[in-house]
C-alpha cells in the first residue's frame, strides 16, 4: 500500500509522450539542470568577453582589434597607409572589422559547442 509521501512524489514528475516513448523527469532535476546550464552560459559570456581577435586587411597594414562582446579595442593603420586615400583607408577599416566580428561569430559558435554538448540550439542563440 502506498504512503502518502509516496503519493505525492508522483506528482513531482513530468510526463511526455513521445511517438511510443514515455520518458519521466523530475522537476528538481529539471530545475537543477536549469541552474546549471544558466551558471555555464555567464561564465561562457565570461571567457568570450576575454578573448582577443584581430581581423585584418590589405595584408596586414590595417589591424582591428576586438573582444569576444564585438568590443572594438584597437585599430593599427600601418604607416605606408597614410599616404593613401582616406577612403580607401576606410574602407580597410571596414574590411578588417568585418574580417574580426566574422572571427568572433566562428569563435562563439565553436565555444558554444562545448557549452551544449553539440546539440543544437534553437533560434541560433550563439550568433
Amino acid at each position: 500500500m502506498r504512503t502518502d509521501s509516496q503519493k505525492s512524489k508522483k506528482y513531482k514528475y513530468l510526463c511526455i509522450s513521445l511517438l511510443s516513448y514515455t520518458v519521466y523527469m523530475d522537476f528538481n532535476e529539471i530545475i537543477n539542470k536549469g541552474k546549471e546550464l544558466q551558471g555555464k552560459f555567464k561564465s561562457f559570456q565570461r571567457d568570450m568577453a576575454e578573448e582577443k581577435i584581430i581581423g585584418e586587411a590589405s595584408g596586414g597594414d590595417v589591424k582591428v582589434h576586438v573582444n569576444g562582446n564585438k568590443t572594438m579595442e584597437k585599430i593599427e593603420v600601418s604607416d605606408d597607409l597614410w599616404g593613401a586615400e582616406k577612403d580607401i583607408v576606410g574602407q580597410f577599416i571596414c574590411s578588417a572589422a568585418n574580417d574580426a566580428m566574422n572571427k568572433v561569430d566562428e569563435l562563439t559558435k565553436e565555444k558554444a559547442k562545448e557549452l551544449t554538448g553539440g546539440l543544437p540550439i534553437p533560434g541560433d542563440l550563439f550568433g
